[in-house]
């Protein structure tokens, strides 16, 4: 179990463009890296919980040359977060 704390220190000291650029040159293709752990762990919910959700998919074609499939990956992580945040709700059972 981790905060993410050295994830982002790491994060900080290169920046998401430099992550990316790396993990290019050792063969990873793919991966847009946007957020700090810290952004996605420290979201003030109404609850009191907090979901952290990453929905990954594999493709040949960059990012930002597919904005619609990037939409709906969006979409897809707001509805697995929301799902567990109502099964997790005791309201929702009662």
């Amino acid at each position: 179990m981790s905060d993410g704390a050295a994830a982002d220190a790491l994060l900080s000291l290169t920046g998401p463009a430099e992550v990316v650029a790396i993990l290019g040159e050792l063969g990873v293709r793919g991966i847009a890296v946007r957020h700090l752990m810290g952004e996605l762990t420290e979201t003030i919910v109404a609850d009191g919980l907090t979901y952290a959700v990453a929905a990954l998919t594999e493709s040949h074609v960059p990012t930002p040359q597919q904005p619609a499939a990037e939409a709906l990956m969006g979409r897809v992580a707001r509805a697995l977060r929301d799902h567990l945040r109502s099964a997790a709700d005791p309201r929702a059972s009662g």
